[in-house]
């Protein structure tokens, strides 16, 4: 069984950072670490967006999480959501527009 998961370098070129620079989506590639599996295979037994207000960005180029899931989440959780077109590592590729959403989230 694979406890451990990480990206190929042409996982990280293609799909998780595909909106950067070849040099930075070369840093993610060789310093990545691994992530446990077991954090998102395990069932929470508690949720905090149940009762702390929710804040997302919505990712449209997005190849690690579909866009529509994203939204369906948003949908659910009752968030309040901006989109961008950016991958999944929005926040290095529009730093600006997440820290705006986080500096809303914080008031």
């Amino acid at each position: 069984m694979c406890r451990y998961l990480k990206f190929t370098d042409e996982g990280v070129f293609n799909y998780f950072a595909a909106d950067l620079p070849r040099d930075e989506q070369e840093l993610i590639a060789a310093t990545q670490g691994a992530f446990g599996v077991k954090a998102i295979a395990t069932p929470l037994t508690q949720a905090a967006w149940h009762t702390v207000p929710s804040f997302e960005v919505v990712s449209t180029d997005d190849k690690v999480i579909p866009p529509q899931l994203q939204r369906d989440q948003v949908k659910r959780l009752k968030a309040t959501a901006i989109e961008v077109a950016a991958s999944h590592v929005v926040m290095l590729s529009h730093p600006d527009v997440v820290a705006k959403l986080i500096i809303e989230a914080a008031k």
